[in-house]
């Protein structure tokens, strides 16, 4: 596939022909599109491009850019597109460079030596929180989601209670409720079986108003195979949290500070006027129980009796006092709670499931078999290090690379599988079947991007 030489200062629009450039701004063909609808407007709008209306919906017009003095804008440099290599993603580009002096070719020889030379970790440039701020370019309605590829449950902070059109995490809130297990697929789409877990220290409080802790993005680490903030206690101290996950299932700690009475895990089952259920085990310092929440449910006929967000709720310390709260009224949240001495550090694993609490614990010996938090993270890390090292591009900044992986990550969430290890729940009758199933997959707008680049990049991938 050979396409018709032209000028940068012609401004092609990307998404109609593919192609990288190296030594350049990097815009692979129907990733152009992905990384606008993916990456939303957080944290700002890309330098070197513009926006235009684009049937009803927006498309972006990349700007190509040279090395050129004091990296400005080259208009006059003519490129030639030649056979693409899907296998990379890259292609070969024949510059007419004839006003180049020596000089300055051997200086971009020897950049391009360097540049290839250096080792690129894929993840390292991935940045969850674009999307998740209001900014002049709009709002990408996306969350610092730490989970594997098409992973069944996705776990972000909480920072609202999400429900059709507000997702779980915006940017510009100043404190968080919880850590979520979340099915929410997007912004203008509800949540279903979710579960809410949230470290706190001194009395008991259960709405997401009592239980806000106060956090800063200076104290914030989002990754897709890790995320770590610290909470600022009522009286100054800081709750330190971290998560990792897998398929099904999250790896949570919680330091404690020292002196601050008493240290809790408070566990959401359900929201007010949901029929939601908890059960505490101090012998095995477990919790568990079901959500079973559908905030879509009234778009439907269907009342699926049978539907509910299973959970069991692991913790490696033994609890000094378990006990629930909520169950006896009918409008009020309700949930569990294990509390611990004092300036402990809490490790804690959740299995989910849409089929028992059986499969919930099932899938968490499975996938966390181990209380090694460092051992999941870096399984995770591997993962997306595999799926993301399918995309090689060469000459891009790390700014365009951040965009670039961002928009990749994003766009690999979905579909979520929605099996488990042979069996799955159906919506279409109620009932438990044999086999696979997935669940989220969209067909708005993705024909454009995102059907492309999953033919081009999936392959199986597993964390088992």
């Amino acid at each position: 596939m050979r396409s018709k030489a032209f000028t940068a200062n012609q401004q092609p629009l990307i998404g109609h022909q593919t192609h990288l450039r190296k030594g350049s701004v990097i815009a692979a063909v129907f990733l152009e599109r992905l990384m606008y609808f993916s990456n939303g407007g957080r944290p700002e709008a890309p330098q070197d491009s513009q926006y235009v209306g684009f049937r009803g919906g927006w498309h972006r017009r990349i700007w190509t850019r040279t090395l050129g003095r004091r990296g400005h804008l080259s208009r006059s440099l003519p490129l030639e597109i030649s056979d693409v290599n899907y296998k990379s993603l890259s292609c070969d580009i024949s510059l007419q460079c004839l006003w180049l002096s020596m000089p300055r070719i051997l200086f971009f020889l020897v950049l391009a030596r360097v540049l290839l030379a250096a080792p690129h970790d894929p993840v390292a440039y991935v940045n969850p929180l674009i999307g998740t701020q209001k900014s002049k370019i709009g709002y990408g309605g996306t969350m610092p989601f730490v989970a594997p590829p098409f992973a069944m449950t996705n776990w972000t902070p909480q920072t609202r209670q999400n429900k059709i059109s507000i997702t779980s995490y915006e940017y510009d809130d100043k404190s968080i409720t919880g850590f979520i297990g979340t099915h929410q697929p997007a912004i203008w789409m509800g949540d279903y079986g979710y579960i809410t877990l949230m470290p706190q220290v001194g009395e008991l409080r259960t709405t997401p108003e009592a239980r806000a802790l106060a956090f800063s993005h200076s104290d914030e680490t989002a990754k897709p195979d890790y995320y770590a903030v610290s909470l600022s206690t009522v009286d100054g101290k800081r709750i330190r949290a971290e998560m990792t996950a897998t398929e099904r299932c999250a790896f949570l700690r919680f330091h404690f500070p020292a002196g601050a009475g008493i240290d809790r895990v408070l566990i959401e089952t359900s929201r007010p006027g949901i029929q939601g259920f908890a059960a505490a085990d101090p012998k095995t310092h477990e919790i568990t129980g079901y959500n079973p929440h559908r905030m879509d449910a009234h778009l439907g006929p269907h009342k699926l009796p049978n539907f509910k967000g299973y959970f069991v709720v692991q913790f490696r310390q033994a609890p000094q006092k378990t006990g629930t709260y909520g169950l006896d009224k009918p409008d009020a949240s309700r949930g569990a709670f294990a509390e611990f001495h004092s300036s402990e550090l809490v490790e804690v694993r959740v299995g989910t499931s849409f089929l028992s609490i059986d499969q919930a614990r099932a899938n968490l010996a499975y996938e966390i078999p181990d209380w090694n938090f460092d051992a999941i993270r870096t399984k995770l890390h591997s993962v997306w290090q595999e799926k993301l090292s399918r995309l090689e591009v060469e000459g891009a900044t790390d700014r365009e690379r951040t965009r670039l992986y961002t928009a990749l990550y994003h766009a690999l969430l979905y579909p979520r599988i929605f099996s488990e290890y042979g069996r799955y729940y159906s919506a279409f009758d109620d009932q438990i079947h044999t086999g696979e199933s997935y669940t989220a997959f969209s067909i708005w707008e993705t024909f454009r991007a995102e059907t492309a680049s999953s033919r081009s990049l999936r392959r199986s991938v597993s964390m088992a």
